[in-house]
């Protein structure tokens, strides 16, 4: 009985203690709301359109096609966008027969952040990205997710060979070719921002979802339920916090809604040190291991890490750094 309620008193006071934390996401301005790029092709050797594409951001935010011959069909659905909460993306597939059908569908966010304040800040932001990869039939669903220091140079009629202009400082990269599926539910950090007093850093963040079929299956990569930015952290050399209301953006954003910089209120170090040390003394008394849940995901950083393949027990590609 006395190590339960020492549990549930360490968990109690580290609930207290991280209420301050932000868990409203940052509300994207109205002038970047609006359509992504995508671009579907299909074939089942039938009549009718066989391609749709999205040419101007101000365009539609979906297509969807179909096309059915005597000995295949093919079809699919495409989204993306951003709103007030962040980028949505889905590339939904389908085939049967010797049908085929590829789709790419992306949403990014640029901004430039500049430091008012009197001291070289080292930045990142925070985002989570919330969605599923499904395949069924052994056919291939892929999400990307990369960090560029630039605005995004590319022309939403010419994406693809663009893409591969502008490499990513760091990435994340989602993969499902099983037939099984693939929930991802994660917060990541961009890299760190240098930024002198009085100066500026323009970054980019893209979402880019691919599924492919054309083994007779169903590919799906739905990230309808958003990326969104969580948090925002500036420290000096000496890790001093700066308030993010010391920054501007060029955006319009409003990135002291989500500062994750600032340190816990003195009662909050109280309660969390009591939380910490119940806990650490049921621990000891009790002997529980702590065991960490490894995810089914590549991260690729700017200075090229190499990368092994292993297969999960659920059967998940994962691709290991080095």
């Amino acid at each position: 009985m006395r190590y339960v309620y020492l549990r549930r008193l360490a968990g109690a006071c580290l609930f207290t203690a991280s209420l301050g934390a932000t868990t409203i996401p940052l509300i994207i301005p109205i002038g970047s709301q609006g359509a992504g790029y995508f671009n579907l092709y299909i074939d089942s050797e039938g009549p009718g359109t066989n391609t749709c594409q999205s040419t101007t951001s101000g365009g539609p935010d979906n297509c969807t096609l179909s096309n059915t011959s005597a000995i295949a069909s093919a079809g699919g659905t495409l989204l993306a966008y951003m709103d007030s909460a962040g980028m949505h993306v889905s590339a939904d597939v389908a085939t049967s027969g010797g049908g085929v059908a590829e789709g790419e569908a992306v949403s990014w966010y640029t901004d430039t952040i500049t430091n008012n304040s009197t001291k070289t800040a080292q930045v990142d932001l925070s985002f989570t990205v919330d969605g599923i990869l499904a395949v069924s039939n052994f056919d291939r669903s892929q999400l990307e997710i990369g960090v560029f220091q630039g605005a995004n140079i590319c022309l939403l009629s010419d994406y693809n060979s663009c893409g591969y202009l502008n490499t990513p400082i760091k990435d994340w990269l989602y993969n499902e070719n099983s037939n099984s599926s693939l929930p991802i539910s994660q917060t990541l950090l961009t890299p760190v921002f240098t930024i002198a007093p009085g100066n500026s850093y323009t970054f980019t963040v893209d979402l880019d979802a691919l599924s492919t079929s054309y083994h007779g299956g169903v590919a799906n990569a739905d990230v309808q339920n958003t990326l969104s930015f969580t948090g925002f952290t500036a420290t000096d050399g000496l890790g001093n916090a700066i308030s993010a209301s010391q920054f501007s953006s060029a955006d319009g954003a409003n990135y002291s809604s989500i500062d994750t910089t600032a340190a816990p209120e003195p009662a909050g170090f109280l309660l969390l040190g009591s939380g910490l040390t119940a806990l650490g003394l049921w621990r000891r008394r009790s002997g529980v291991a702590v065991s960490v849940a490894k995810t089914n995901f590549t991260e690729i950083n700017a200075q090229g890490a190499t990368a092994t393949t292993a297969t999960t027990a659920s059967g998940h590609e994962r691709l290991n750094n080095d």
